[in-house]
């Protein structure tokens, strides 16, 4: 944790010596990154046993700050991490990116964001300065998709192997990814998904 908050002191630190005075807002994002399944393991090691709705994460990812359901603060709540229309342009990037429905992507469900997130949110805003906008957030990749369909139903059968997703389909989720963020550095506040 002491790297990690000594490496997001020095990015911040970097950025206001390059940009500090300009007029543009310069963007720090801290990202964490998480995957979880929709499904669970039978005692014979077959991953099939569907999670209880309130549990189940989008078809795509779930992005969270904190927040309610459109990233915006919620009543009675801590700070958000990341601004909202920071956080719905990210996801409207992953939809445009990876070309899936509104719904594929999620805000805040069914998680809030984790550890990291609660920890740097807070601590992003005490360096907010200048033209910095600064913002953490999580992203809860469904497994299934980064795993692929053909991963996915190996993995559904007994069995205790852990199998890996093919190269094709990593280097394609790879690709949309940094397609995904491309469109957030190039488009930023245009991206927003609304509310």
């Amino acid at each position: 944790e002491r790297v990690r908050d000594d490496l997001i002191e020095r990015v911040v630190a970097a950025k206001l010596r390059r940009f500090g005075h300009g007029d543009h807002p310069v963007h720090v994002d801290v990202l964490s990154l998480h995957d979880t399944m929709n499904t669970t393991a039978r005692p014979d090691g077959a991953v099939c046993l569907e999670r209880q709705p309130a549990d189940r994460l989008p078809e795509l990812v779930a992005l969270s700050n904190r927040g309610d359901a459109f990233g915006e603060r919620r009543d009675g709540a801590e700070d958000v991490s990341m601004p909202a229309t920071r956080l719905r342009s990210i996801g409207q990037a992953y939809r445009v990116a990876f070309g899936v429905p509104d719904d594929h992507v999620a805000y805040n469900r069914p998680y809030l964001g984790g550890h990291e997130t609660q920890l740097a949110g807070p601590r992003l805003a005490q360096l907010q300065e200048g033209p910095l906008r600064l913002g953490a957030w999580q992203n809860e990749f469904l497994r299934e998709f980064l795993l692929g369909p053909d991963a996915v139903a190996v993995m559904s059968e007994p069995g205790d192997e852990w199998v890996a997703a093919p190269g094709t389909w990593v280097d394609h989720v790879a690709d949309r990814l940094a397609a995904a963020h491309a469109l957030v550095r190039t488009q930023g506040a245009s991206l927003d998904g609304g509310r």
